[in-house]
């Protein structure tokens, strides 16, 4: 598909919609930034084939998706059957027209060179799992394609809406569906002998939670072949080192929820979106930004923001050689000078990632009991 089309019934010599700029291109879709000439705004036009989509909604009942309505999902505004190309094969293509995100999708932000702070990195999953509940339990529909470049954000990186939903399903009288062809990299182990349900949809978000807090996965290191063989022995596409390889400065609380999200046993993962809301819910984080051997963290979002630094250095002599020798310090303002917290230096094995993951743990506990958030 490299022929773009505009919606039928267009005035060649004043269209409603004007070409900006191409976002994507591939056999079996294509993307466009456009502009809505009357309304003075920026839209996306997205061109998909409906041949071979099976029981998706955007093929069996797109009326349906004029109907999901969410702050949390990417809305369809318009759609229509677009022709195919002159002399070509009928394509069964249709046109959709949504709204254009300024902050462009989530792989895109991962894609830079710094890691989203974890008060916006909160506030996506929070809007992720809205838009997961709504589905699921309002609308009895399975997303069926969860991934980061499905996820899209705002200018300021805080808000998410999730998109993409030709891939959408309804559940049947089992809360399942037919499992579509879907990213490998985001799929659920148990698809390659069960039908889809809601479980699979909370994986496909855990894996998303993965890079949003861990940065994108390497893909050019995993081998395709591979991928396919775990997945057809029912296991994760990827190896387990994968799944604990998030910074220290990622809390505990969501190193443990993203765990049981991406569990390769459906049984052993959160029942809803409900409940990994209510989890997230109990989260606090703060912002590090990291500088060498010192980590400077803002705290309380909600207010003035205070500042814990987390300093360490490498012994080099005695019986502390090669031990981290770590400090927490603080202060209340800017131009105040840091003190030391009273009881914060330790010693850790560089190579004691949960005990590296801990002290930042309590880096963040001393944060919440000093400066408590009202």
């Amino acid at each position: 598909m490299s022929q773009r089309f505009l919606l039928s019934g267009e005035n060649p010599d004043k269209p409603t919609y004007a070409f900006l700029q191409t976002m994507r291109e591939g056999n079996t879709a294509m993307t466009y930034k456009m502009a809505h000439e009357i309304f003075d705004r920026e839209v996306v036009q997205k061109t998909i084939s409906i041949l071979g989509l099976g029981d998706a909604m955007a093929a069996s009942e797109p009326q349906i998706l004029d109907t999901v309505r969410h702050p949390h999902i990417v809305e369809v505004r318009e759609a229509q059957w677009t022709p195919a190309p002159s002399g070509g094969v009928d394509l069964k293509l249709i046109t959709f027209v949504m709204p254009f995100y300024p902050g462009g999708s989530l792989s895109e932000a991962l894609a830079s060179d710094e890691m989203l702070p974890h008060t916006n990195a909160l506030a996506i999953a929070e809007g992720l799992f809205q838009a997961l509940h709504y589905l699921h339990s309002d609308r009895r529909i399975l997303h069926r394609d969860i991934k980061p470049a499905n996820v899209f954000l705002d200018q300021k990186l805080v808000h998410s809406y999730l998109g993409d939903l030709g891939s959408a399903a309804k559940m049947d009288s089992h809360d399942s569906a037919a499992p579509p062809g879907g990213t490998r990299l985001y799929r659920a182990p148990e698809l390659a002998h069960g039908r889809y349900t809601s479980a699979a949809d909370l994986y496909g978000a855990g894996m998303t939670l993965l890079e949003l807090f861990g940065g994108l996965l390497p893909y050019e290191e995993f081998d395709p072949l591979d991928i396919e063989k775990r997945m057809q022995q029912g296991r994760r596409a990827i190896a387990d080192r994968w799944f604990k390889s998030l910074p220290p400065t990622v809390p505990t609380p969501v190193v443990k929820l993203i765990g049981r999200l991406t569990d390769s046993n459906p049984d052993r993962r959160p029942r809803t979106a409900a409940e990994v809301l209510a989890d997230l819910s109990r989260i606090a984080v703060i912002d590090w930004t990291s500088h060498e051997d010192e980590w400077i963290g803002t705290w309380s979002p909600r207010d003035r923001p205070r500042w814990i630094r987390v300093r360490r250095h490498r012994g080099k002599a005695g019986p502390s050689k090669g031990l981290y020798h770590m400090t927490t310090h603080y202060r209340a303002a800017e131009d105040q000078p840091w003190k030391m917290e009273r009881g914060s230096a330790v010693r850790i094995s560089p190579t004691d990632g949960q005990r590296l993951r801990q002290y930042f743990d309590d880096a963040a506990k001393l944060a919440a009991k000093r400066w408590p958030v009202r």
